[in-house]
């Protein structure tokens, strides 16, 4: 066979399902991954900002010691008691307390912080980062520094922080950050005396919360709302991402939370010691690209276990389907000429082994009982044929005997020695059986010869002429034997009874697309259609029941039906045979068959 449908749909449906759970297990697989890489992301995240957020408490906490050392030094208290109390010059209390306050800084480690205090008045003592004395002195005694100071925002006996601003006691005016405490009477603590401020630069809180080990941005919120620090994207609005974070905030503020703000990834944790709330931000995106990436490999990886799988799939399904396909082809190749199934095997013992052994032992039965019948229906064919052409013999002689009498009646001695010989010619082609199909050329004489008859007979009153398309091998074309007599005759039966003379009979033969053709047209009464219909089911019966419509011929006027019954018995499906009664008058029977290479005589 060229195609073998059920190894192909077998071998479909298998990779089908492998398709199907190869395109789940990716499926999962995605999902899984996702969710487990968001966890990560989240869990990496979260740890970061915990991270960023102890590192940033660690230079607070460093800047608050110093505050607290500077703040309850006794020397200290008293040095700004007294400036508070009496009229004593900046000068003369930072000789009072220098030496001091330089044995806190240099073994704490201070030098990135600047370490300032200040009083009402105006006194001022700053160590650790260096400082502009004009700048200083300039801003000391400027009428807004009493209201700057007031302004402060000092927490009676607790540690006090500022936004971002900028440096007052420089040119360069860099941003810097504070944290202030009071420094208090020694003998009356709710008073105060005096302010320490401990300046950071920005750019260490700046380093701490620029994040380069990943695309993070970072926002810092004081216990006020205020933003202290954003290197993020423009479109992000830094209030409604701090109540975003507020809003899905846990019970425990201690604990960070993690989730979605818009396509970020988000966290968002508070510092106990400053009150301070950090977010993070990571882009989606990142853990799309790894997720991209992951799927990328496994998605090869798929592709190519399934195409292995699907190779697998085909060479067990062909191997499989082998028995099947061998017993198709030989099941395809049996025909009445050819009842024998051989089916080739590779020597396994398998159910579609067996199965082909049982067909191969059916068949051979099959085989042998179909030899018997065709040998039956051949010989029963060969009879029907027989006893249909036999069909003709009485109502042809018995014809042409009464056209013999007649001329003899009338003396006509030579036109009776012709059709002595005419007839003889014709009794010796009807009943030579041993031949159901003659050549066309035979079966064109035997017509003339009757024709030739009947013109002996009606003389001037009928007419006939003959039309043989020049392309035709008459003598090489077999028909079934009395296929166009008997149709000739028909006309002189039932076409000429109600018709005056001139008799006219146009006999054509032609050859299209390997089927040969013959027409007959005369100038009679034609047919009714009830007549042609009648005609068409007698023929069907008679070929579908031989034996039992063989009886019921009776011989003469049965012509027509017995050439049409013959005629498919020849050629089944492929019989030519038409009955059309002519707008002018008259009627055109044609008939025609397919023609074989065994139809040709080499």
């Amino acid at each position: 066979m060229k195609n073998f449908h059920f190894q192909r749909k077998l071998f479909l449906y298998y990779s089908t399902v492998i398709l199907f759970i190869a395109a789940m297990t990716v499926a999962i697989f995605y999902v899984y991954s996702y969710n487990s890489l968001t966890r990560q992301s989240r869990t990496a995240l979260s740890d970061l900002s915990q991270k960023t957020l102890l590192s940033l408490d660690s230079l607070f906490i460093d800047m608050d010691k110093l505050a607290l050392y500077v703040s309850t030094n006794p020397e200290v208290r008293q040095s700004f008691t007294n400036t508070y109390y009496q009229n004593i010059s900046s000068v003369d209390l930072e000789s009072d307390i220098i030496d001091i306050l330089s044995s806190i800084t240099v073994p704490n480690s201070a030098s990135k912080f600047r370490i300032t205090l200040y009083n009402s008045k105006g006194n001022f003592i700053s160590t650790g980062v260096a400082y502009d004395s004009s700048v200083a002195r300039a801003f000391l005694s400027s009428e807004d520094y009493e209201d700057w100071y007031y302004s402060l925002p000092i927490i009676h006996t607790h540690r006090s922080f500022s936004l971002i601003y900028k440096d007052h006691l420089t040119y360069s005016q860099n941003p810097i950050f504070s944290l202030y405490r009071e420094i208090t009477n020694p003998n009356m603590i709710d008073t105060a005396v005096g302010i320490i401020d401990i300046q950071c630069p920005y750019q260490y809180m700046e380093e701490i919360l620029t994040l380069t080990n990943g695309n993070y941005n970072c926002y810092l919120f004081d216990s006020h709302q205020q933003l202290l620090f954003s290197n993020g994207p423009a479109e992000i609005d830094p209030a409604a991402l701090y109540t975003f974070s507020l809003e899905n905030r846990p019970d425990d503020p201690g604990n960070p939370v993690t989730g979605i703000y818009q396509n970020w990834l988000y966290t968002s944790s508070s510092s106990d010691f400053t009150g301070f709330t950090l977010v993070v931000l990571q882009p989606n995106s990142d853990i799309m690209s790894l997720i991209i990436s992951f799927m990328s490999v496994l998605g090869i990886l798929a592709v190519l276990l399934t195409a292995l799988g699907l190779y697998f799939i085909f060479f067990i399904t062909k191997k499989m389907t082998q028995p099947l396909k061998e017993l198709s082809e030989a099941v395809n190749r049996v025909s009445l000429s050819n009842l024998s199934l051989s089916v080739p095997t590779d020597g396994s013992i398998d159910e579609l082994t067996q199965l082909n052994h049982a067909f191969h032992t059916m068949f051979q039965r099959l085989s042998d009982s179909m030899e018997e019948n065709v040998k039956m229906k051949t010989h029963e064919l060969h009879a029907h044929m027989i006893a249909l052409q036999s069909q003709m013999d009485p109502h042809f002689l018995y014809n042409i005997l009464a056209i013999i009498k007649s001329m003899n009646r009338q003396n006509c001695t030579a036109h009776v020695s012709a059709a002595c010989d005419y007839l003889s010619s014709m009794l010796r082609y009807n009943t030579y059986y041993e031949e159901n199909y003659v050549l066309l050329e035979q079966e064109l004489n035997h017509t003339k010869d009757y024709l030739n008859l009947m013109k002996l007979r009606y003389e001037d009153l009928f007419e006939f002429n003959l039309e043989m398309d020049t392309s035709i091998p008459a003598s090489c074309i077999r028909i079934p034997k009395l296929s166009l007599q008997p149709i000739v005759e028909n006309c002189f039966q039932h076409g000429f009874k109600n018709t005056l003379p001139v008799w006219h009979i146009h006999i054509h033969c032609w050859i299209l697309n390997r089927n040969w053709y013959l027409s007959v047209t005369d100038n009679g009464s034609g047919f009714s259609e009830e007549a042609i219909q009648s005609i068409y089911r007698k023929a069907e019966d008679l070929v579908k029941n031989p034996h039992d419509n063989l009886s019921s011929l009776k011989p003469g006027g049965m012509g027509l039906i017995n050439t049409i019954a013959r005629l498919k018995l020849k050629y089944k499906d492929n019989v030519t045979f038409s009955i059309e009664s002519l707008p002018v008058g008259g009627t055109c029977i044609t008939i025609g068959g397919i023609y074989y290479d065994e139809n040709f005589i080499s």
